[in-house]
């Protein structure tokens, strides 16, 4: 029984599903071998409906997608059915899936960058977006045509079809790229984490304006995300994938209300609450398989607190419960309850109030009044205005804002990467505005007491050097008299909650966490006082973020180690710090302990930071 003979639409006037896929299967074919990627996937998209497709990164979500679209790399095979308006369109030849894209289903990627020319105006890419027959249109109606389009998508600015792409904010490129791959009108529209690296008031902005559309032109959407708040907010139902198969499928508001699989009652669990500070986050152990290493039985079995040996005996079918819903779950009927428990007293746990540290005379970090000014010809843009904060030793501090709120620019100041253009900076009681002003013996100790860990590691990573060679040259940089250089290392690698052989491996083979476990190790290396973390669990799925969490504070416990953490998103900030500045256009708007500035926030922006973040079906 496939996914559209199951549930019914009886609010949708339609007699068959706008996209029915039945069966989709993907293997990766060499000379040595054929691996399994996604196996027996059924999903169906009704027009004007959204729908979401969740899970944690090698799930097989976007694989799904690219198939769907006839995108598949090289060496990738597909079998079953895609079935779109009575076609079945793994079928088609590639002049016909040309075709189809943009006209019938358009897609949207998660870096709008991979989607615009780079050194075409927007208004070019609008242009070549458009139906064929604009191609014999005047210059001046293609341009009207272009304009109309970002008003479509909230860009009133006319000027924005001569800009290109590097010109614009994050928010305004993804708002070009769904204008792009709305211009021949599909019906069907495929969105792979749209806003995953936008900030929480854009994020909103841009989930509420396909929604809008899609409303408005009775649209069907698969939208691709592993944050369920924003399946939750955003989405009819939720489809769980994981290592290659559907695990469940349920309405957004009853899977919120109650998980019927353990994987996805653990993802909705590891979800960081905006509303409370936990003990410790609840996540996921370990990482999702290949399919064929769990091939005949249940594929989260080996991380599964509840498996038994019938979970072992065989794959378990997709088994529809009650009247709209279906569980790969064989003991969910035993389970059920005990699942709702746990879940209950999780809701239930907060920390006690944490009594502030007493700020030394001179903290560990004090920057008062700096502001910075970047400037490209005719161009100034004032990026910091005034800013001061101070950080104690050992204290955990957050700095929260948009995306040009002036968060990292800070960040990189306070590492010597960008030079202040007025104020003051003292790090341990040294004054550091201008880093290449400094003696090597004062560097040398800056170096020591202050490290930094980016949003992605892998770009941060040598992927030519093993982990064991990072870790070693990190040591020997920060104490070039080191021993036993070997033994550090694998008590760096034990500190991240690694085994000492990853030491041997290279960046490419160990996963997002895996390597942003060993991002945090190399900054150990120097034994810092403080550590600086830019975004650096935004781009990780929940509960590998959840992991992250956990370690930065039993890092914190276990070595007295203070934070500065630069997020946008309010529920890690609860999670992480003591105490949180606000920054809006370069200024801090509101500062405090943490739990006060968000459950009593003074200044109208930090309402609507709160405002804009997802915790709910009812968010949009």
């Amino acid at each position: 029984m496939t996914s559209a003979e199951i549930f019914e639409q009886p609010t949708k006037q339609v007699t068959m599903p706008l996209l029915d896929v039945t069966g989709l299967s993907i293997v990766h074919k060499t000379a040595n071998a054929t691996k399994t990627v996604v196996s027996g996937i059924d999903l169906s998209i009704s027009p004007g409906e959204m729908i979401a497709i969740v899970g944690e990164s090698g799930s097989g979500k976007s694989i799904t997608a690219k198939a769907i679209m006839g995108l598949l790399p090289t060496g990738l095979i597909p079998s079953g059915t895609v079935s779109y308006g009575g076609t079945n369109l793994l079928s088609l030849d590639e002049r016909d899936r040309r075709l189809m894209r943009g006209s019938e289903i358009g897609m949207i990627l998660q870096d709008p960058f991979t989607m615009l020319n780079p050194v075409m105006r927007c208004g070019k890419i609008l242009a070549e977006s458009l139906s064929p027959e604009f191609a014999k249109r005047s210059r001046s109606e293609k341009r009207q045509e272009a304009i109309r389009r970002l008003a479509e998508v909230g860009i009133h600015d006319p000027s924005v079809v001569d800009r290109y792409p590097f010109q614009l904010s994050g928010g305004m490129r993804q708002r070009v790229a769904i204008a792009a791959a709305l211009a021949r009108d599909p019906k069907l529209l495929i969105a792979d984490e749209p806003s995953t690296a936008l900030d929480v008031t854009t994020q909103r902005e841009i989930l509420a304006l396909i929604k809008e559309i899609q409303r408005t032109r009775g649209m069907g959407v698969m939208l691709i995300t592993h944050d369920l708040r924003l399946a939750f907010g955003t989405c009819d139902r939720v489809h769980v994938l994981y290592a290659g198969s559907l695990l469940e499928v349920a309405p957004s508001v009853e899977f919120e209300h109650e998980p019927l699989h353990p994987y996805s009652h653990g993802l909705l669990l590891s979800e960081p609450p905006v509303d409370r500070k936990l003990h410790e986050m609840l996540s996921i152990p370990g990482s999702v398989p290949d399919p064929d290493d769990v091939t005949g039985m249940c594929s989260f079995a080996p991380r599964c607190q509840w498996a038994s040996a019938v979970c072992r005996e065989g794959t378990p079918a997709l088994v529809q419960i009650g009247t709209d819903r279906l569980s790969r779950c064989v003991r969910i009927d035993e389970i059920r309850d005990e699942m709702v428990q746990l879940r209950k007293r999780i809701q239930a746990e907060a920390t006690e109030a944490v009594s502030e540290p007493d700020s030394p005379v001179e903290p560990l970090v004090r920057v008062r009044d700096v502001y910075k000014q970047f400037s490209s010809g005719k161009l100034s843009v004032r990026a910091l205005d005034g800013v001061s904060i101070d950080i104690s030793d050992g204290q955990s501090v957050g700095i929260v804002g948009e995306s040009g709120s002036g968060k990292t620019t800070l960040a990189r100041m306070l590492i010597g990467l960008e030079t202040a253009s007025g104020g003051e900076i003292e790090i341990c009681g040294i004054p550091t505005t201008d880093w290449s002003k400094l003696s090597r013996r004062d560097t040398s100790r800056l170096r020591s007491t202050v490290q930094m860990v980016f949003q992605d590691p892998y770009s941060s990573l040598n992927p030519k050097r093993s982990i064991g060679w990072t870790l070693q040259e990190a040591i020997r940089t920060h104490d070039p008299k080191a021993r036993n250089i070997a033994a550090q290392e694998a008590e760096l690698l034990k500190t991240v909650g690694l085994p000492p052989e990853y030491g041997q491996r290279k960046p490419v083979g160990l996963s997002g966490g895996e390597r942003q476990r060993v991002a945090i190790a190399r900054a150990l290396a120097a034994q810092p006082q403080l550590l600086i973390c830019d975004e650096s669990v935004s781009a990780l799925d929940m509960s590998v973020q959840a992991q992250i969490l956990n370690l930065f504070g039993k890092i914190r416990a276990e070595r007295g180690l203070g934070y500065l953490f630069i997020t946008h998103d309010l529920a890690i900030v609860r999670q992480i710090s003591d105490y949180v500045y606000v920054m809006h256009r370069g200024r801090v708007v509101e500062s405090g302990p943490t739990k006060e500035v968000l459950e009593q926030p003074a200044d109208p922006y930090t309402r609507k930071l709160i405002t804009s973040t997802p915790q709910s079906s009812d968010w949009l």
